[in-house]
């Protein structure tokens, strides 16, 4: 009788256990958000329904309200909705301080500080600028008041109670400017009053006079040149002069560095995340976003969530025979009080759910599975919701047993798309479990083969082109003279006609 056996990868006449190993990641904050944003180095946003609130990388509440405004110009703005009307809550800076504020500040159409100062406005409707630290420092005295750029800001001032500015001819006020002290330019010309002036920008304000007629001055007053007569006024975000009329979005979430050793993979709908090559987070999330930091955003079942690189590995022993299904895992100490699961999927969508019982990091179950399946197979480990390891297998091989050991380890991405040339790049992380160092030949059933030296405990990325036409299985087979190791994928057509 040949030493060769007919085998499935993991069927259930499979004696010898399989064993996986995967880099992991945890939830840092559950998928129960409307929307996740970045903010600052360290820092999210998040939004649910009815209010929004910052976290720290850390899993940490910091503050939440009804609005909270990205970080603009060292600071943002968490503001409570009374009525229609926005009163300051706290300013919150770029390192995630907390400043709450006790007096009653509103904010009206710039919700961002400039040069430090900040346009706010009483109960009675008048505007001043208050710090950082929530002192006014220039007092309510102003009909509006814009943002400050190159130490002056424009002010408009009510008509009634104020000496020397006001044109009687004027029911409303007049414009001007003022610096950081509360100090404010004189621009009237004798009785022709001013009642525009815009934010300054390159070294000069414009400047609309009662009469109609405009020009620039510069930081200290002084007229410099004509203004664009017989043209419609527009400005900018920051109530500069713009004849274009255009304003530009000036608070925007922050956007960090990505790490480029994390890539996201599509599989089907879904995406999961790979590391230099190897999957490390199964597909599952319906968006997906980049690793920075050791954080990512994703998107489950409809709603954002945030997941964290940990440091340690998970590991997966699965043995299967006769109809009877046994596992055991071992998790690293970040989920040791979540619950676990373990699925078993047949044909891709038929799938068993088993409960696992264990403390801190075992994890641990025994269960009755189908007899006989000769469709595809898969295993899946879900820890709190999170699907942190898969394994894929399918189809009947005629693989040589008589070498099959635990001392080599193969894991493969379940799916793999060609490209525009219908070339595959199978990426395999093997590891050595054995006491010496092994050469470990690595080859596709559909071609292509590479061999790698990996000492005791090692575990190394390969990566292998194979060509193909149409959708394929494809095993990959790793040999040793310490043992041998399969896996099986899936490679895909970039398109199909």
């Amino acid at each position: 009788m040949s030493k060769k056996l007919l085998l499935f990868i993991i069927v259930s006449s499979l004696c010898l256990p399989l064993i996986g190993y995967a880099q992991t990641v945890c939830w840092l904050l559950k998928p129960i958000y409307q929307s996740i944003t970045p903010f600052g180095e360290s820092y999210y946003k998040v939004n649910t329904y009815s209010t929004m609130a910052v976290f720290d990388t850390n899993g940490n509440k910091i503050i939440e309200a009804d609005s909270i405004t990205y970080i603009t110009n060292g600071y943002a703005l968490a503001l409570t909705n009374t009525n229609g009307k926005f009163l300051l809550k706290a300013i919150i800076d770029k390192s995630g301080n907390v400043k709450d504020i006790s007096n009653d500040y509103y904010i009206d159409n710039y919700h961002f500080f400039s040069e430090d100062m900040l346009g706010v406005s009483n109960d009675k409707g008048k505007s001043g600028y208050i710090n950082p630290d929530g002192e006014l420092v220039i007092p309510f005295l102003y009909v509006s008041a814009h943002p400050f750029r190159e130490g002056l800001a424009s002010v408009f001032k009510p008509k009634k109670g104020l000496k020397g500015l006001i044109n009687k001819k004027t029911s409303v006020g007049s414009a001007t400017y003022v610096n950081h002290k509360g100090e404010e330019l004189n621009i009237r010309n004798g009785k022709n009053y001013p009642i525009f002036t815009s934010s300054f920008k390159n070294g000069k304000g414009l400047v609309q006079m009662e009469d109609g007629s405009s020009f620039y001055v510069d930081p200290k007053g002084n007229r410099i040149e004509d203004g664009p007569n017989n043209k419609v006024l527009g400005v900018d975000e920051y109530f500069s002069y713009s004849e274009e009329n255009k304003k530009q979005e000036v608070n925007l979430p922050f956007i960090p560095s990505y790490n480029a050793a994390y890539s996201i993979y599509t599989e089907g709908s879904v995406k999961g995340y790979m590391a230099n090559g190897v999957m490390m987070v199964p597909s599952q999330f319906q968006e997906a976003y980049g690793f920075a930091s050791g954080f990512a955003i994703v998107k489950k079942d409809g709603k954002y969530g945030i997941i964290k690189q940990l440091g340690g590995n998970i590991s997966v022993k699965v043995s299967e025979k006769g109809g009877k299904i046994s596992v055991q895992s071992v998790i690293p100490a970040d989920w040791a009080n979540s619950p676990a699961k373990f699925f078993y999927i047949t044909n891709g969508t038929d799938r068993l759910s088993f409960a696992m019982t264990g403390q801190k990091s075992q994890r641990t179950v025994e269960g009755v599975v189908p007899v006989s399946n000769n469709g595809e197979k898969a295993y899946e480990l879900d820890l709190d919701g999170l699907i942190v390891w898969r394994q894929t297998n399918a189809n009947v091989q005629d693989l040589d047993d008589a070498k099959s050991s635990r001392v080599i380890s193969v894991s493969t991405p379940g799916k793999v798309t060609a490209n525009s040339k219908g070339e595959c790049v199978v990426n395999v992380r093997v590891t050595n479990r054995s006491g010496s160092a092994q050469t470990i030949s690595i080859s596709l059933s559909t071609g292509g083969n590479k061999s790698v030296k990996l000492g005791p405990g090692k575990t190394a990325a390969v990566s292998i082109t194979t060509k193909i036409v149409k959708e394929t299985k494809c095993v990959i087979s790793a040999k040793s003279a310490a043992g041998n190791a399969f896996s099986v994928t899936h490679l895909k057509p970039s398109f199909v006609l």
